[in-house]
């Protein structure tokens, strides 16, 4: 029997450095395209980036969140849409592997180790109807981010019926080749080579063992399915903690190919206010960089801190010590959006910096701003939800008592 060695994340991370300059000459195209070519899904595919979170007991290499978050981060370099497409469809692996039974993720890992999918809950329409021994689906699923060359739809159902009763959250399992996706992204301001098109199914039967309930907006205390499978901790945490850290590394990412964007301004072009004196030796120049760089590294910092921060709290959980709870979940997730915030305003500094010829259409920064402002402005918006946090951390904080001053 040969044995087989896994590649380690500094080599992951090296293959996908490596992959940059063809990443970027693809941007335009994959924009008009509205998702990475069959070459790019070929290229991810032999290089292992399917396979990091994978448990290994189905040929995946079961490297940790902050590995995956650091590999999110240089395929986002490269193209931030790209970033996208891979970030949301590689990380659902975890939700398979956490909340499925045991027979349903060996069915789901035979079918394609290289795992992607999609996973919405976006279907104002659609329908989920017991039949037989499995259920009746139809209907359209929008936003599914990772569609094109997915082995998987997961498509999320609220209130579904069956021998759930009225689940809060039902995910159906659907292989390639039983849904549609369908020709309608790219008509938004960025992201627009994302796949984040939206997904048809028309009567598609799902056997029963191919739907499970899914944990996303539920407190855990105890152990998962995957993590009595796999033996393995981070199978056992609760998704919302960690769902939108995918999304901060993408816009680290996205932060990192605009300061690469303004470091060739730096290098190739002149001065403003200082003619004939390259930007690179003018200090006004130099301090926007270095600034964008201090912050661009917290940012960075604090998306691998959140991923040691989900463990911890899967651990404590799977052990049956505390609870993997609301306000945990969604504190990680306001941290990942203040991420997110800060690259905005570091790509908003350097584009503005780089004057008015960096946004003629085709120009990356151009690109990048426009990136980012989409990642930014989508229906969840943390400011929106940040008072309901607030109160789920009070609520479950004692008073603080002090001394009369």
């Amino acid at each position: 029997m040969v044995s087989r060695t896994d590649p380690t994340i500094d080599e992951l991370l090296a293959r996908a450095a490596a992959m940059r300059p063809r990443l970027r000459e693809l941007q335009a195209e994959t924009e008009e395209r509205t998702y990475p070519s069959v070459e790019t899904y070929e290229l991810f595919k032999a290089a292992g980036f399917f396979r990091v979170m994978t448990p290994k007991g189905f040929g995946g290499y079961e490297m940790p969140l902050k590995d995956f978050y650091r590999l999110v981060i240089e395929v986002a370099r490269g193209c931030p849409s790209t970033g996208w497409w891979y970030a949301l469809g590689a990380a659902h692996t975890v939700q398979v592997c956490s909340y499925a039974a045991p027979e349903t993720q060996r069915k789901v890992f035979a079918f394609d180790p290289d795992f992607s999918a999609p996973w919405t809950f976006s279907s104002p329409k659609g329908t989920f109807v017991p039949e037989g021994d499995g259920y009746r689906i139809d209907g359209v699923w929008h936003f599914a981010s990772g569609g094109p060359h997915a082995s998987f739809m997961m498509a999320g159902v609220a209130g579904a019926e069956g021998k759930y009763g009225k689940s809060e959250s039902v995910t159906a399992l659907v292989p390639r080749g039983q849904f549609e996706v369908l020709s309608d992204w790219g008509d938004i301001v960025g992201m627009q080579g994302s796949g984040s098109n939206s997904v048809r199914m028309d009567n598609v039967f799902v056997p029963g063992d191919m739907v499970f309930e899914h944990d996303y907006f539920q407190t855990m205390l105890g152990p998962t399915p995957g993590s009595r499978l796999h033996g393995n901790a981070f199978y056992g945490g609760l998704f919302a903690g960690f769902a939108e850290g995918g999304l901060a590394a993408v816009a680290v990412g996205t932060g990192l190919a605009a300061l690469d964007e303004y470091e060739f301004m730096l290098r190739n072009r002149n001065s403003i206010h200082n003619p004939g004196v390259r930007r690179i030796d003018d200090r006004e120049f130099l301090r926007k960089f270095g600034m964008a760089l201090g912050k661009l590294e917290m940012a960075r910092g604090a998306v691998l801190s959140g991923a040691e921060t989900y463990l911890r709290n899967a651990e404590l959980s799977v052990a049956g010590l505390e609870s993997f709870d609301q306000a945990k979940a969604r504190t990680s997730d306001g941290a990942y959006h203040a991420v997110e915030n800060v690259v905005f305003e570091v790509i908003d500094d350097l584009a503005r910096a780089s004057s008015s010829t960096a946004f003629r259409k085709g120009q990356r920064m151009l690109r990048y701003y426009r990136d980012i402002l989409t990642l930014t402005s989508r229906g969840d918006f943390f400011e929106f939800r940040a008072a309901d946090v607030a109160r789920m951390v009070l609520d479950k904080a004692p008073p603080q008592v002090r001394a009369a001053e």
